[in-house]
């Protein structure tokens, strides 16, 4: 059945913009990298070491499409556009008394939003690293990469992404208004870098904890990050499904 509804909800985006902002995004990341690192190589990797005491040329390749193109405010920002657009085309459409009036379970229809925007996230964090990648082999970046570390790293990445997925969607079932979770997303987002100065705040509010993955990080911040974004999951998912189940027909 979840599958069923999962292809409904694909569906469902070919009316939006979202399948334009999974090939754009990447591309523009893999434009700024890829300009980047034409213009100034050498610079970059004098700065990685001076600065943040890197040399290997992965981690300087992942630290400037990182830090220095914002991914750590793009990706967050982007998936709370896309779980806006999930919620939006019920809302737009008024189709919410339709669906929820069919007999098929309520938590399956939570589900199946929360999985597709999940899948669509998870598209743009592999086509970035596909980009990445490319770039890594163009300037000749990856002799010294370490696929383990890499796959751990994408691997917390998207548990971090489905952590803010899950409590998107919780902001969205709690709040009437439907933009209020996505000033409030964005603002957190844009506000990272200064959130998370504070140990504390940082390991706390979902939308720093993309932050935390910066190449520069240990095995311990992963760890960390790995259960913290796990505590929200299951934390989101759980709440959302008993408000999800209480949302009556209108």
């Amino acid at each position: 059945m979840i599958r069923k509804l999962i292809k409904v909800e694909f569906h469902k985006y070919k009316k939006t913009p979202i399948y334009l902002i999974i090939c754009m995004i990447p591309l523009f990341m893999f434009s700024l990298i890829f300009i980047d690192f034409h213009l100034r190589k050498d610079l970059i990797i004098s700065n990685s070491l001076k600065f943040f005491h890197i040399s290997q040329g992965w981690k300087i390749l992942f630290l400037e499409n990182f830090m220095i193109n914002g991914w750590f405010i793009i990706l967050p920002s982007i998936v709370i556009i896309i779980v806006c657009l999930s919620n939006h085309i019920e809302n737009a459409n008024n189709t919410w008394k339709l669906i929820l009036s069919r007999p098929i379970k309520k938590t399956n229809l939570f589900l199946s939003k929360l999985i597709t925007n999940i899948i669509f996230a998870t598209s743009i964090i592999f086509f970035n690293f596909v980009f990445v990648f490319i770039v890594g082999i163009h300037y000749n970046m990856l002799h010294d990469i370490n696929l383990f570390m890499v796959s751990i790293y994408i691997f917390v990445e998207i548990l971090a992404v489905i952590a803010i997925i899950s409590f998107q969607e919780l902001l969205h079932l709690l709040s009437k208004n439907e933009l209020a979770p996505v000033v409030i997303g964005i603002t957190a987002s844009f506000g990272s870098i200064f959130l998370g100065q504070s140990k504390i705040l940082g390991s706390i509010i979902p939308y720093c904890f993309i932050l935390n993955l910066s190449p520069t990080c240990n095995s311990n911040t992963l760890i960390q990050s790995s259960i913290i974004s796990f505590v929200y999951i299951v934390f989101s998912i759980f709440l959302g499904i008993i408000i999800f189940n209480r949302k009556d027909v209108k």
